[in-house]
């Protein structure tokens, strides 16, 4: 699905916060303006520094270029590298590197200082393309930075709807729609709550750890690089288990071209996510099945239910846990390499005599695990540490989807840096919060946690009243025609996942925990084509007894937005919504119905 992943650089990927601040007061004072509060300040983290002055203060459009000028006389002396990468970004664009994926940032800082920025941090060969403003200020609206990022990157119009837009304000939102691509919003950044929803993001998550997670769900990696994705020796953030996913359980989703798939798109691993695509392409109208939901399901209590957002000891323990675990490090040994060691090795790829970035990495290496192209590991069995070895892979068709690598022989230069011993946990107290964030102590860090968990949860109200409704439903029934045509919706789904990223059935079911396809049919199968149906039966059944519909508004609203993730198939939205039609009217009256329930619901904190 996605092709290209476009990242604006404060708030993203670095906190910049304190260095903005500090030229934003520092223009100010030169100029004998009064100084916002601290709360008005970050504001101006994400919008083009002339668009914060106009809105944040009362400094006139010539004004505001002068105070521009002014930050900028302290920017590029003092505050450019006044930031941090946040914690765990740099894990997401190792792993985006093992995919198939361009990177790009698109930020409305100038080109110039961003560069140096990535310098600074080591991240700038991470990225294919780096668009910013001018200091002449001529690319002066999120607009025009991503634009020119997409113009860089060759993205046709064809091409709009595999590229995505990531950042932390509702500047790179509307950027984004205003391009006709896709966005996701994080709240680790400088978003109030509730303005990236507000602004019309596509997606939503909390933490670069969710980000990560959501990112290994929607781009598999390269066959022959997939493992787990590691931070130095720290362990995979795809350990942690969010809060999220144990309150709200596993949701389901289906993409109106056929797919039907449990928590691929959402909800999988701990990952806040939301995304708004048709429910179910399974209908009365196009199965041919007669049935009445009433008499299929046993609806529980729905209206009026109370809902608890409480943030409990547990789900804070949850985050902690998960923080510690990414922070994992291992005793490094020195030795010969043996057989289902876990190394810590730095590779490099040349064809032809040429190094090849894609085929290059530095991780913890399971030997054994099949992860990597055949050969790959059992080369580093009898290697010395601190020794480098050479050998040759012949790279299978169809591993990297680049020609260029595909079939060919690469030679590798391997040195292996320490064989990993024992695992060594960081204690969860004041040292080592101080040495992964800003926090002086761990009950600071707790508080900062609770008070984010809370946002998400009020952010996320709708699901946490959705989900309860579901569980409080039982079927009685299911219609037999439905829970055919449920099933063969799932399978198709994975289909076309395994079509999309060039992988035979088997490695796309071993890609999402079974062993192959048979082992999914029979063990997987029944359970997620149930789930679907019962949503829609509880769906049907609610707005019967209520006489819930949706308005002809809400309609041409849902179809011109899930058109947007179907341009490559579709020659127009009436095509679209001809040939779609009952899904699409089995996504807006769910749609409805879950709106009244929330509606109707009573929340607690």
């Amino acid at each position: 699905m996605w092709k290209y992943i476009l990242f604006d650089l404060d708030g993203t990927i670095t906190n910049s916060g304190e260095g903005i601040m500090n030229c934003i007061r520092y223009a100010l004072e030169q100029m004998g303006h009064e100084i916002p509060a601290e709360q008005t300040l970050r504001k101006f983290v994400g919008p083009p520094l002339v668009v914060g002055f106009r809105e944040y203060t009362d400094l006139t459009e010539e004004e505001a270029k002068t105070a521009t000028a002014k930050y900028r006389e302290r920017y590029q002396s003092e505050g450019l590298f006044e930031a941090y990468v946040y914690e765990g970004f740099e894990a997401v664009l190792k792993y985006l590197k093992k995919t198939q994926v361009k990177i790009a940032v698109a930020t409305s800082k100038p080109e110039e200082y961003t560069e140096r920025i990535l310098e600074h941090f080591h991240l700038k060969e991470y990225f294919d393309v780096i668009a910013g403003d001018t200091l002449k200020g001529d690319r002066g609206s999120k607009q025009a930075v991503v634009e020119e990022a997409l113009r860089r990157l060759n993205v046709t119009e064809q091409d709009k709807g595999t590229v995505l837009m990531v950042g932390d304000r509702k500047y790179d939102v509307i950027g984004a729609k205003s391009c006709g691509i896709r966005s996701l919003g994080v709240y680790y950044g400088y978003a109030e709550t509730g303005e990236l929803e507000e602004a019309g993001a596509d997606y939503v998550v909390r933490t670069t750890a969710d980000m990560l997670e959501w990112f290994e769900q929607q781009i598999p990696e390269t066959p022959c690089q997939a493992m787990s994705d590691v931070d130095n020796t720290q362990q995979p953030a795809s350990s942690q288990i969010s809060s999220y996913n144990k309150k709200i359980g596993k949701k389901w989703t289906a993409i109106a071209g056929g797919m039907l798939i449990l928590g691929i798109a959402l909800g999988v691993g701990g990952t806040l996510l939301v995304q708004k695509q048709p429910w179910s392409k399974i209908t009365q109208e196009n199965t041919g099945a007669d049935y009445d939901a009433n008499k299929c399901v046993r609806l529980g209590d729905y209206k009026g239910i109370k809902v608890s957002l409480a943030v409990t000891d547990d789900d804070v323990q949850q985050e902690i846990d998960g923080l510690i675990q990414d922070n994992v490090t291992y005793e490094q040994k020195k030795g010969t390499v043996q057989e289902d060691d876990k190394i810590y090795a730095k590779f490099n790829g040349y064809i032809d005599g040429k190094k090849v970035d894609d085929t290059c990495g530095e991780e913890v290496i399971e030997l054994g695990s099949d992860q990597f192209v055949k050969g790959f590991e059992s080369a580093f069995v009898g290697a010395k540490t601190g020794k480098q070895i050479t050998f040759k892979i012949n790279i299978p068709k169809g591993t990297y989807g680049d020609d260029t690598i595909d079939g060919k022989e690469v030679t590798f230069k391997a040195t292996v840096k320490y064989i990993c011993g024992d695992e060594i946990v960081p204690t969860w107290n004041d040292k080592f919060v101080q040495s992964i964030s800003d926090f002086k102590t761990a009950k600071e860090y707790e508080a900062d946690i609770r008070t984010e968990l809370a946002k998400e949860n009020e952010n996320n109200k709708q699901d946490f009243a959705w989900t309860e409704v579901l569980e409080n439903a039982k079927v009685k029934k299911y219609p037999e025609e439905l829970l055919e045509d449920a099933k063969q919706e799932v399978l198709q789904g994975y289909y076309d996942m395994a079509d999309m990223y060039g992988m035979s059935h088997d490695e796309i079911f071993q890609s999402w925990g079974s062993e192959n396809e048979e082992d999914f049919v029979k063990n997987e199968l029944d359970e997620q084509a149930k789930q679907a149906v019962k949503e829609k039966l509880v769906v049907e059944a609610i707005a019967k007894a209520e006489g819930i519909n949706y308005s002809d508004k809400e309609y041409k609203d849902l179809v011109a937005e899930e058109y947007q993730y179907n341009t490559e198939k579709y020659d127009s939205e009436a095509e679209y919504e001809k040939k779609n039609r009952e899904s699409l009217k089995d996504n807006a009256l769910s749609s409805a119905v879950q709106k009244w329930i929330t509606k109707h619901a009573t929340f607690s904190k």
